[in-house]
Parts: structure tokens; C-alpha cells; sequence
């Protein structure tokens, strides 16, 4: 192989970036360097770093600079690190943010550095360095507004059950004064009380459901043999189903969801709420009435007719 296709090989899992100590380490001489850069093949993206000319500028590109210039200290944070371990309620951020540890000196156009005492870079997605789940979501909680950080939350504890696992263990048994971020997590997992949510619309139910003043539900229970529901209210025989459709994945799961539906409405009371509908207050105030008709009575002993004095 050749210096330049070794050169190549490198650029191609990197979005076509590479370092000079890269085209050292593969045995490209200095001089052949550049008179690349001179001849337009490769453009020079930052010091010491470049880009091969036939590619185009990328998101992934950007975000692969910083632990490019800073190898093995280097990692995406906070909405980057979101973005990259897919979590809901997150954009791609346009301004990325990055950690190091504190003694590293780091600038980029565009690029917000933290500097972090004892900084570890060891986490990756694909060939990006990120921050771990855990440190995501307490990060998350200093620049997210609730509802979104509840959306990121419970995405976190579908997706990566083991590392939410984690992070409830080390929020609830150490001592993070001066902290931020902590005390909001510490609320979540108190509200969640292990509940495990799978779409964002479920998470903009269940936080209405509590604000409510209701009866708390069990979450994603399988009712009579028929179908998983989303909320479910055992004695009074009451169910409410998040629909949306972005979490169905063709019409024929469409088509099997509504004749479930329909084999449990003869015992079961159902209630559907979409993202529309789940701010209005309307299937609210249906599903309050609801529990309180089909609520359990309070019964006298057999036999007894005596009355209240």
C-alpha cells in the first residue's frame, strides 16, 4: 500500500479529515504534504489538521475536530453528546460543546470548551468521543428546559437501561454540592419511581398525569391477555393510550392496535391522546370522571343495617 492510499484509508473513517502526525505516522514525508496543500488536494481545516478537497463540509466533520486536535482528552458533551447517543428532546446542535480536562488548553470557532476537573475522554459512538450516558443527562439538566430534559431522560432509560441504572446509584449516594444539574435528575428518578416511558409524547402524558392530582397509573402493562397499554388504571378498569404515529411503524401495526383496542372496550373504558390533544385539558377532564364512576365502593359488611348516627 502506498503512502497516499494509507493516507486515504485513514481520511475515509474520519469524513475525509486528517492530521499531519496521521500522515507522519503512515510514512508521508512533510514535503509531500505539502504540495498537496498547494495543489488543492488537501485543504487546511485548522493548524495541523486538513481535508481532503473532494469532500464536503459536514456536521460529523466539525464534531471530529476536537478530539482530532486533542487525541485521547477530547469529548463531546452536553446536546452533542445527546445528539450522537440518540436521545430525544435534542437537536443537532449548530454550536457543539466539548470537555477536556482542566489542564488542556483548547480553542475552536464555533465550539463551546468545558474544561473538567479529572476528565476522562474514554466513551465512544461510532468513531466519535463522547461523553458517557450518565454524564450526558446530568450535563443535559444545566442547558435543557424540563420538559425537554424529561423527554432525554426517559429516552435514556429505554435505550440504555444498565448506564441510567448507574446513574441513579451515584446520584442517590453521594454528596454533589455545588453541582448543578443534580437535585433536577434526583427529581426525575423520584418521580419515575422506576417507571420506564418509551416515546416523548408518553413522557408529556405521564407529566400531566402527575400535575393532575390523579391516581398514579402503571405504565406499559399488558391488559387481559390482549395488548400492551400505555397507562393503565387496574381497579377501575380504565386505560389511556399515547398515539403517535411516529412510533408505529407501518399501517399494519395501525390496523393491529385498533382491533386490540376494540376487544378490550367491552370491560376496559380507553381514552387516546395524541400531541395535539395532550395540552387541551378536554381528555383530562373525561378520564378524572371516568375513574371517579368506575372508582371501587366502599362496602358494608353483609348483614350490617346499621346507620350512621
Amino acid at each position: 500500500m502506498s503512502n497516499w492510499a494509507a493516507v486515504e484509508k485513514v481520511a475515509k473513517r474520519q469524513f475525509g479529515l486528517i492530521t499531519r502526525t496521521q500522515c507522519e505516522d503512515v510514512g508521508l514525508a512533510v514535503t509531500s504534504l505539502k504540495r498537496a496543500v498547494r495543489a488543492g488536494r488537501l485543504k487546511r481545516v485548522r493548524r495541523g489538521l486538513f481535508r481532503f478537497a473532494v469532500t464536503s463540509e459536514t456536521w460529523e466533520q466539525r464534531a471530529l475536530v476536537p478530539q482530532l486536535m486533542r487525541p485521547g482528552v477530547a469529548a463531546l458533551s452536553h446536546t452533542s453528546a445527546a445528539w450522537l447517543h440518540r436521545l430525544a428532546g435534542v437537536r443537532q446542535p449548530v454550536r457543539l460543546n466539548v470537555k477536556v480536562p482542566r489542564h488542556i488548553d483548547l480553542e475552536i470557532p464555533g465550539v463551546e470548551v468545558h474544561q473538567v476537573r479529572d476528565f476522562i475522554a474514554s466513551n465512544r459512538v461510532g468513531p466519535f468521543v463522547v461523553t458517557g450516558v450518565g454524564e450526558t443527562i446530568l450535563d443535559l439538566a444545566t442547558v435543557l428546559n424540563a420538559e425537554r430534559l424529561t423527554f432525554a431522560f426517559d429516552s435514556a432509560t429505554r435505550l440504555y437501561p444498565k448506564e441510567m441504572s448507574a446513574l441513579f446509584e451515584y446520584v442517590s449516594t453521594n454528596d454533589f454540592r455545588g453541582r448543578d444539574g443534580v437535585s433536577a435528575i434526583r427529581a426525575l428518578f423520584a418521580q419515575r419511581h422506576g417507571v420506564i416511558l418509551e416515546s416523548p409524547l408518553e413522557s408529556r402524558v405521564w407529566t400531566v398525569l402527575e400535575r393532575s392530582g390523579l391516581p398514579v397509573p402503571r405504565t406499559q402493562r399488558h391488559v387481559d391477555d390482549v395488548m400492551r397499554v400505555d397507562f393503565v388504571w387496574d381497579s377501575e378498569r380504565v386505560i389511556v393510550h399515547s398515539d403517535s404515529r411516529a412510533f408505529h411503524s407501518s399501517r399494519a401495526e395501525l390496523e393491529r392496535d385498533a382491533r386490540q383496542r376494540n376487544a378490550l372496550a367491552a370491560t376496559w373504558v380507553s381514552f387516546v391522546v395524541t400531541h395535539q390533544s395532550v395540552e387541551d385539558g378536554e381528555w383530562l377532564q373525561f378520564l378524572r370522571r371516568a375513574l371517579e364512576a368506575r372508582a371501587p365502593q366502599l362496602r358494608l359488611p353483609l348483614g350490617s343495617d346499621r346507620r350512621p348516627e
